[in-house]
């Protein structure tokens, strides 16, 4: 212990005019800053606390930038300094004294700016009192300026410049060549992270910044010790390389494992899982997951619902969904046999191809990778026209009687009883997505329209009516959505007339070709009901229970909506209510030719989401990660998915 004090008193010799010099130079040059600037620079909060932190600040660079590299250097300075060279048997001792000098100088040097600058402050008049905050609650809080926690973050190189001056000739550029060692080490670990989005959150990194510079400490003995022991600069780089290597070994093993884990997810483990579609004979799902909630990118995956197994599709960058053809119709996810979407590049952001995917057969059937993204899609959906039915243009779209319409090109198409397909041409730009609005359809794109299936006409929007409703020709128009006011418009009429029974009600949609699904909402109830657009009668709908302000749903598999309200094989209609003291779910049950709603018994988590009816009595459902089968008269539950 007596050599080991030795050589720091020996250390503190050798470097007591560099460092006293530093850093009366910058203490001193900070007063004269600090004296010249304008009094009102004083006057605004926080002030007083960075003008402080710039003295800590000065006495930490002096470790930093002179302290840590001279550990080195004095070995190569005059021959009085020279405290090794010339007894190579004192490397251990001298390591010792080295290292507890830089433990002082890094606790010291600081102290003294730090007391400098409180000296300066309080004869200047200023003091430091804003360093703290209080809030609204009466709490105190110390708030550490951003100078201080730059130099806090800094610190942790200091160990690695001692180390690194090691490996360089005569100690020269000891802080340049261990800024330039981090700053690869952290271009390789950003390009890793540049590939897997929304990973860094996740990471508890502080541990392992910690772990890594007091590891510094260990490079730095093995380059003093077994590097220098017979040898110079070029043998401590290599016996330090090498340990170096040997200690990030751990933490690049640990991110490595991160990054495959992201990339490539047990998709028996997911914790997100979003369904996009399903198939049309109900067995396979396709949905995109991570192993981690905050994850950015999701992966495909195509679950078989038959033994529960799933097969990852991709890699991330692609997001299939069911809306193939132009204009779409709001599908996010729906049934669907085809599924397509485009592949972007994760590291420049931009679209690389377009592909389509089979979910009944599970393979890749046609992709474009050349052009823009406008033209690969146009070059797959040229192949893909051929094989596409009405069923695969999203949400029907349904004239009265039960006539079936969607969009195929620049032509509106009507499916007639006789079996005969009718074109309509479609007059103007086509519109890039359209939403069902009973028999009729509002379009979204360069110029807005209402569209009435029955007459097959368009109608201008008129500005002052924001909600718009056809059944059998009749345009239902709100003027204002806060007065509640519903107008009507007949076929051959322009007149509007008011519809008192819609007062202050909400049109939720069509039951039949001539009943519309209705809601008033109170403060404390909602009430049910249906109104006929020929004869303008009012059918109640009882519920068993009251239903509380706005926590009533209409239930639909994945959400999907066309001209008719959804049903399931039986014919029955469905909502979700909600338990705002449960915080939970119920289901509510409808017969359309009886005036009384059920509800049963059975419970959901929040959030479920309906995928399919299998028949009228059991339903597809998945809840948070999981894919349930539920019996829906007996309650029993089957998970399909994961089956761990």
């Amino acid at each position: 212990m007596n050599l080991v004090l030795a050589h720091c008193w020996r250390e503190w010799r050798a470097q007591r005019c560099m460092l006293a010099g530093f850093l009366g130079l910058g203490i001193a040059a900070l007063c004269l800053v600090f004296i010249l600037v304008p009094q009102h620079f004083w006057l605004e909060d926080g002030r007083r606390a960075q003008a402080l932190s710039w003295f800590v600040v000065i006495g930490g660079v002096g470790v930093l930038a002179f302290g840590a590299p001279a550990l080195v250097r004095t070995e190569f300075g005059p021959k009085g300094d020279q405290f090794v060279r010339r007894l190579p048997g004192a490397l251990r001792p001298s390591f010792g004294g080295k290292l507890l000098f830089l433990l002082l100088a890094t606790l010291a040097m600081p102290l003294l700016g730090l007391a400098a600058g409180e000296l300066f402050l309080t004869g200047n008049g200023q003091g430091w009192h804003d360093l703290f905050r209080w809030n609204h609650a009466g709490e105190v809080d110390l708030e550490l300026p951003w100078p201080v926690l730059w130099l806090g973050q800094a610190a942790l190189l200091v160990p690695w410049v001692w180390a690194i001056g090691m490996w360089l000739p005569n100690g020269r550029m000891a802080l340049g060549g261990a800024i330039v060692f981090w700053l690869l080490q952290g271009a390789l670990v950003t390009a890793a992270l540049r590939f897997t989005p929304g990973m860094l959150p996740t990471l508890r990194l502080e541990p392992w910044f910690a772990a890594l510079s007091a590891y510094g400490f260990v490079v730095a003995g093995v380059s003093w010790l077994v590097g220098r022991r017979g040898g110079g600069a070029l043998r401590s780089a290599r016996c330090g390389l090498l340990t170096t290597a040997v200690g990030l070994l751990p933490p690049l093993l640990w991110l490595a494992a991160r990054t495959y884990d992201y990339h490539h997810p047990d998709p028996q483990q997911l914790e997100e899982l979003r369904v996009t579609g399903i198939s049309p004979d109900h067995r396979y799902l396709l949905a995109s997951g991570q192993s981690r909630a905050s994850y950015q990118w999701h992966l495909p995956f195509r679950i078989d619902l038959q033994d529960g197994s799933a097969v990852q599709l991709g890699g991330v960058g692609i997001d299939l969904r069911p809306d193939l053809l132009r204009p779409t119709t709001f599908m996010m996810a729906g049934q669907a046999r085809w599924f397509g979407g485009y592949e972007g590049s994760v590291w420049t952001d931009r679209i690389t191809g377009f592909c389509v995917f089979d979910l009944q057969a599970g393979t890749w059937i046609a992709q474009a990778n050349k052009g823009d993204a406008a033209l690969m899609r146009q070059q797959v959906m040229l192949q893909m026209r051929p094989r596409l039915s009405p069923q695969d243009h999203g949400p029907a779209l349904v004239a009265p009687d039960g006539v079936r319409v969607w969009f195929d090109g620049n032509d509106l198409c009507f499916a007639l009883a006789d079996g005969s397909i009718e074109r309509s041409p479609w007059v103007g730009p086509l519109p890039v997505t359209v939403r069902p609005r009973g028999h009729g359809f509002v379009t979204y794109g360069k110029s807005e329209q209402w569209f009435d299936l029955t007459t097959r006409t368009a109608v201008r929007i008129d500005d002052q009516r924001n909600q718009v409703f056809f059944v059998r020709g009749v345009m239902l128009c709100q003027r204002h959505l806060r007065a509640g006011v519903w107008l009507r418009r007949d076929v051959g009429t322009t007149e509007f007339r008011e519809v008192p029974e819609l007062a202050r009600a909400d049109v939720i949609g069509l039951v039949d070709d001539d009943r519309v699904l209705c809601r008033r909402f109170s403060k404390t109830t909602c009430e049910l009901f249906t109104w006929h657009v020929g004869t303008g009668a009012v059918q109640a709908i009882a519920v068993p229970a009251p239903l509380v302000g706005h926590s009533l749903s209409l239930l639909a598999p994945m959400h999907q909506h066309g001209s008719l309200l959804p049903r399931d094989p039986a014919g029955h209609l469905w909502w979700l209510v909600t338990d705002p003291n449960r915080g939970d779910e119920r289901l509510l049950r409808w017969d359309p030719a009886a005036p009384v709603a059920t509800l049963l018994p059975l419970r959901l988590a929040r959030h479920t989401m309906l995928l399919a009816w299998l028949d009228a009595d059991t339903a597809l459902l998945q809840e948070h990660a999981t894919i349930q089968r539920l019996d829906m008269t007996t309650g029993e539950r089957t998970q399909l998915f994961p089956r761990r």
